[in-house]
């Protein structure tokens, strides 16, 4: 059986239409999670919990170094105790997968933290699991980390 030429770029064109379509998705879905973190540091940064918890689905799931909060209003909870000592919060999302109506995100963050030593500058890393509700997306699962400062030298 023989190919002609056309035949064979035809199937490639079509093969990159739903990678380029799939590309697309992905910067439009970055940037919607991009905005949605923006407005979550605006309300943390002005301690508002239930705004912040609002940015989360019902039945959410968040996983911190202090423990793990099943649904929004526990959600809401930890976070009005997590406001309490913290402040200056920035996310910056460092990669976005989109698996249907699923969006992995992973990213860092920073914040300042009240000690009994003064304020400390904390930073980490986290995963969220976000999801479609409407028109808006939400997190449904965030996972996030403290990282260590380095060793003294």
């Amino acid at each position: 059986m023989r190919r002609s030429p056309f035949f064979v770029a035809l199937l490639m064109v079509c093969l990159a239409i739903p990678a380029a379509a799939q590309q697309r998705s992905e910067q439009q879905v970055r940037a919607a999670i991009e905005r949605l973190l923006e407005t979550w540091d605006t309300a943390a940064n002005r301690k508002d919990a239930a705004a912040v918890a609002a940015l989360y689905t019902e039945d959410a799931m968040r996983v911190t170094p202090r423990g793990i909060s099943y649904g929004r209003a526990a959600i809401e909870k930890d976070l009005a105790e997590t406001f309490k000592a913290t402040s200056n919060f920035a996310d910056k999302v460092e990669k976005v997968q989109v698996v249907g109506e699923v969006a992995l995100v992973t990213a860092t963050w920073s914040a300042r933290v009240q000690s009994k030593d003064g304020p400390i500058q904390a930073r980490g890393f986290w995963g969220g699991v976000y999801v479609r509700d409407g028109d808006a997306w939400k997190t449904r699962l965030a996972i996030i980390n403290s990282a260590l400062p380095p060793p003294q030298q």
